[in-house]
């Protein structure tokens, strides 16, 4: 029989599919919460007053700051249960320190910051990151992170490979449009923007080549940056799907 805290933990830690009953609720609960404090951000007051809903923002603020606040004090606790955080006070403190718990923390901030007098409307930012306590109830930060780790001699390559691109492109360009655009092109350094840009494949078009040497070496730049955008991305979902295959298997 598990002891309460590590009951506790496997409430927080544990897939979705191996939650019962109660646990299940709690979990929904965490995530309507989240759901309603952000909306609550988003919305704006008149749009809220409109809708005779602006009384119930200061009662909802109060409320999700207490249920984040009892969920932090909890995964606080029961952290010492895995086993990075295994000793009683410095692993309570690394597990505080680290992202993951920095997010529950900030989701709290603005209910203090509230509480101590400052205006809900100058908290928006901070109430909207809650947002990103939907990724610590998913375990997707997890596995977001352990697909970084596990792949990452393979991104530092496509990123070194692409600050070389990014380099080349745009001393390339400024070689080729100083004369003409010297404004936009005069420098290695101004010419960096439209190589980002177009590297990217974003291409904003507000800063073009004229030349014809520029455009032909822009084209070149806009297949290569193609290739370079997609790599991260395919490194990166063949990681989560390494890392979602480890988890069905352990």
């Amino acid at each position: 029989m598990p002891s309460p805290r590590r009951r506790i933990h496997l409430l927080f830690e544990a897939p979705w599919q191996e939650l019962r009953g109660g646990w299940r609720l709690f979990r929904l609960l965490l995530v309507g919460a989240i759901l309603l404090a952000v909306a609550s951000a988003l919305l704006d007051e008149t749009e809220l007053a409109a809708a005779g809903l602006d009384g119930w923002i200061l009662p909802l603020e109060l409320l999700v700051t207490l249920f984040f606040a009892l969920e932090y004090g909890l995964r606080l606790w029961a952290c010492v249960e895995d086993r990075r955080y295994a000793d009683p006070l410095r692993g309570r403190l690394r597990y505080a320190l680290s992202f993951a718990a920095l997010v529950d923390l900030i989701a709290i901030l603005p209910g203090l910051l509230w509480l101590f007098g400052m205006d809900l409307r100058s908290l928006r930012f901070l109430r909207i990151l809650r947002v990103l306590k939907l990724t610590r109830v998913s375990g997707s930060l997890d596995l977001l992170a352990d697909a970084l780790r596990a792949e990452a001699d393979a991104l530092i390559a496509t990123f070194s490979l692409a600050m070389v691109a990014l380099v080349l492109a745009a001393a390339g360009i400024h070689l080729f449009e100083a004369e003409r655009q010297p404004e936009t092109f005069g420098t290695v350094l101004a010419s960096m923007w439209w190589a980002v840009a177009t590297l990217t494949t974003v291409g904003y078009g507000d800063v073009t080549p004229v030349t014809p040497g520029g455009r032909f070496f822009g084209g070149l730049v806009s297949l290569v940056g193609v290739g370079l955008v997609s790599l991260p991305a395919a490194i990166l979902a063949a990681g989560f799907g390494e890392q979602l295959r480890l988890r069905r298997e352990a």
